[in-house]
């Protein structure tokens, strides 16, 4: 796997892949080395830690890892961005575009068996410094008792995912974001459109 990469700011630099991203103001941008080990102990707090060791197995073996996580201001439901690196085998010779819509329409299936509605926008193709970035966005919102979620009850409870793929160097970049609410949802959109290619 390639390089970790290197923090200055907002701004994250990958000299190996020759990309740059630059998060929104006021969000906190995690050492890449912090990224990785931060992202296995989520994994183990949420869904134990035989996943995270699994997870840990991939890595080691080069399928996937870690560039950067970057999370918004505290809030009651933390707005982040990752942003990961994986081996061309592990999206099963999907093109970029049709990897994102895959992950997209994966979030919506996932609110389909509660009984939820998504609201999926279909991929998108960018170019930008001569790279195709594939992305695709989906968005939910939870009001009242969603079936199959006993004792949880929502308010107009806004949820976004959005997705951005591209290849670099022979390497699949998917970069993931969780917004919270319009606002972020914006910024995150941003961020994942200020990638800049060096070459």
């Amino acid at each position: 796997m390639t390089a970790a990469g290197s923090v200055d700011g907002v701004t994250y630099t990958n000299s190996v892949l020759g990309i740059t991203y630059t998060v929104p103001e006021g969000w906190m941008l995690e050492n890449p080395e912090d990224t990785l080990a931060g992202q296995l102990d989520r994994l183990a707090q949420t869904q134990g830690q035989e996943v995270a060791d699994s997870n840990k197995q991939n890595i080691d073996a080069g399928y996937t890892g870690y560039l950067f996580y970057a999370s918004a201001p505290d809030e009651t439901e933390t707005s982040n961005l990752l942003v990961q690196i994986a081996s061309e085998e592990s999206v099963n010779g999907m093109s970029s575009i049709e990897y994102a819509g895959a992950l997209a329409e994966a979030f919506e299936e996932g609110y389909k068996q509660f009984g939820v509605e998504a609201s999926v926008e279909p991929a998108q193709e960018l170019t930008i410094d001569g790279h195709q970035v594939a992305l695709a966005s989906v968005q939910v919102v939870l009001d009242g008792r969603i079936n199959g979620l006993d004792g949880y009850e929502f308010d107009n409870y806004h949820l976004a995912q959005a997705y951005s793929v591209y290849t670099v160097k022979g390497a699949v970049v998917v970069a993931m974001l969780s917004a919270f609410s319009d606002e972020d949802l914006e910024a995150g959109l941003n961020a994942l459109k200020s990638v800049r290619f060096s070459s």
